[in-house]
């Protein structure tokens, strides 16, 4: 009886010790970095598989970054966050919302986080979409039960109105029918000039419910038009630029 006893309890303590170790610790020094993380000794906020992520009613343009938000947690975390809409904030849930309050850039945002709730404030969308990839980039991408999300405050905003990259097909060269791919998710900005492309064109590629990616493929046939590029840019939060 002893014995049995002993046993239970090991068990219960093995069990209790893996469940612990499944709750790894969101890290905020992510790439790019944001200008101000103010931690504080209060409780973290725990995201699960009970977590929600709201929006308000009277702000739908945020249904679309709040589903974004659960198709990242389900991509890293195994598991897919219910999406509502609700008048007020509500609790162990992730809350994006609109507001004016202590945000002077268009594309700046805030998040707090307290052991009840994280909440995303912005201007415009655009600014709650940037919140979102730094949550997202804060998530560890070994864990699919939990994260534990430390409480406090972060503020960003853009350093620079425009951010982006140049590819050079004539210095890197490429045999025809290469393909390149790269992530569309994030603070980007697409910028097109048939003029420029050549041999080289562009579409939008998606595996499943992987990330988007931008194809370009040299000496291949361009089927994108101006038009599915401006569509795709106001999707993204993206700024679209054709010269």
């Amino acid at each position: 009886m002893r014995i049995r006893t002993l046993l239970i309890t090991v068990l219960m303590l093995l069990s209790f010790i893996s469940c612990k170790r499944d709750i790894q610790q969101a890290d905020y020094q992510v790439i790019p970095l944001p200008k101000e993380i103010i931690l504080n000794e209060e409780e973290p906020f725990i995201l699960d598989e009970s977590t929600v992520i709201t929006y308000q009613k009277s702000q739908g343009e945020l249904q679309k970054e709040a589903e974004f938000l659960s198709d990242y947690i389900n991509d890293i975390m195994g598991f897919r966050p219910n999406v509502k809409s609700s008048d007020n904030p509500m609790i162990n849930a992730i809350n994006l919302r609109l507001s004016t309050d202590c945000i002077d850039n268009e594309e700046g945002y805030q998040i707090i986080i307290n052991n009840k709730s994280i909440n995303v404030s912005a201007r415009r969308p655009a600014g709650v979409f940037y919140g979102i990839q730094t949550i997202r980039k804060s998530l560890p991408i070994d864990n699919e039960k939990a994260a534990l999300f430390p409480a406090g405050t972060i503020n960003d905003s853009p350093r620079f109105a425009y951010r982006g990259m140049h590819l050079d097909v004539s210095r890197h060269f490429f045999p025809s029918g290469s393909h390149m791919y790269f992530p569309l998710r994030g603070n980007m900005r697409v910028s097109a000039n048939p003029e420029w492309f050549g041999g080289l064109s562009f579409d939008f590629y998606r595996n499943g419910e992987g990330p988007i990616l931008m194809r370009l493929c040299v000496g291949c046939e361009t089927t994108v038009s101006e038009a599915d590029l401006s569509r795709f840019a106001d999707d993204m939060n993206v700024k679209h630029i054709m010269k």
